[in-house]
């Protein structure tokens, strides 16, 4: 009866640190010999704590994925509780099972790989993290581990499709052209910070356009999300500071876009104290303080950088005299934007009633456009500003 290997072999990265352990199956029943289970140390960058992660199969033959306290690693007795629990293809045999187990906690690698679910530069602007793919040096050294669905990092088309049907269209429109860059500008208060050392902003922004309904609004936030990902509206009004700070969290060195207020349903002045509340905690950058005792319950404070966009009928400042509530340091942090009647496309060649057909149809284009190609302009982004130092 063959027993179960270590392969050490497959455990190291490119630059020779182990990172992923290798415990080939046995041929005991039920297990299938040969077949690899990966092991590997995890060291979450939010709270510093580590975790073995153990990648393995069923009794059914479908994937199993197991995450463990670090600390726990020497409970054998628990570690095969906890397989045995899920169903794990390990040896139905005592004796086999505890061999099994041991090889497992015997291959966890000694570098760990850090776990994080916050896009960006990393090790001095070398690296950049997404959802989907690790550029630079956060190749073998990052893992991303919210497995909550993101549009972020999706791509579809080519950079060459992005520009000739998403660019090109929306060049003479200063308000889309103003989404794009605000898109490109969100990674690079990080990328000078961690190349230089130096803070080129104290705080962020939020852009506020407004408008007429149908005038396209929201497609600016659409389109500048199309960027990094799938075209799409953000969080909703509703949400609470908690889930606020978590989109920015999840946003960070990109665009945290908030939904028109059209469908948030609420009274200008309940409206306006999220609007302020927006205003104050995107550009900040920080979580709201929160207990020590939420803290230890899953809830530790977070830090982004991140560019705000939202939408809705009135200005921001309209809110804020409806609701009678003065704007003090709001006027330097929210930025009112004013969408013509005529839409987002309205201007230069485009602008005036007679031409009204004439921008349905480039919004057509548009729209065609944003459906084939979208995530390609940030992955050329990043490789530029990674390929050479361009903080100076």
């Amino acid at each position: 009866m063959s027993e179960s290997t270590r392969d050490s072999s497959q455990r190291n990265t490119r630059d020779g640190s182990p990172r992923v352990g290798i415990v080939r199956e046995p041929s005991d029943a039920p297990c299938r010999s040969g077949v690899r289970w990966k092991i590997r140390l995890l060291r979450n960058d939010l709270t510093g704590t580590d975790e073995i992660e153990i990648r393995g199969f069923r009794t059914d033959g479908t994937k199993l994925k197991i995450r463990l306290p670090a600390a726990n690693r020497s409970d054998f007795k628990a570690l095969t509780r906890e397989l045995n629990a899920r169903s794990a293809r390990i040896p139905s045999a005592l004796t086999k099972q505890r061999e099994f187990v041991n090889l497992l906690v015997r291959s966890i690698p000694s570098q760990a790989v850090m776990a994080t679910s916050m896009p960006g530069f990393r090790d001095g602007a070398q690296g950049f993290v997404m959802p989907r793919t690790m550029y630079g040096s956060a190749k073998g050294k990052y893992v991303w581990v919210d497995e909550t669905p993101t549009s972020c990092g999706q791509l579809k088309g080519t950079l060459q499709g992005y520009k000739q049907k998403v660019l090109e269209p929306i060049a003479h429109s200063p308000l889309l052209s103003l989404g794009i860059m605000c898109a490109l500008a969100a990674p690079l208060y990080n990328y000078v910070l961690q190349r230089t050392g130096c803070k080129i902003l104290s705080e962020s922004m939020v852009c506020f356009f407004h408008g007429p309904t149908t005038s396209g609004k929201s497609t600016i936030s659409r389109l500048a999300t199309s960027v990094y990902g799938i075209p799409h509206l953000g969080i909703d009004w509703a949400a609470s500071d908690r889930a606020v700070a978590e989109a920015a969290y999840a946003s960070n060195d990109l665009l945290t876009v908030v939904d028109d207020t059209e469908k948030a349903g609420l009274q200008d002045r309940d409206l306006y104290k999220r609007a302020n509340m927006l205003g104050q905690r995107l550009p900040a950058g920080e979580s709201k303080a929160i207990s020590k005792f939420a803290q230890k319950n899953d809830l530790p404070p977070l830090r982004w950088f991140t560019i705000g966009m939202s939408s809705g009928p009135l200005a921001s400042a309209t809110l804020a005299a409806s609701a009678g509530t003065p704007r003090h340091g709001q006027v330097a942090r929210m930025f009112d934007l004013g969408v013509p009647d005529g839409g987002v496309l309205a201007f230069g060649d485009y602008a005036g009633a007679q031409h009204a057909e004439a921008r349905s149809r480039l919004m057509e284009k548009l729209e065609a456009g944003l459906t084939d190609n979208y995530g390609v302009l940030m992955e050329a982004w990043i490789g530029h500003l990674m390929k050479r130092d361009r903080s100076s």
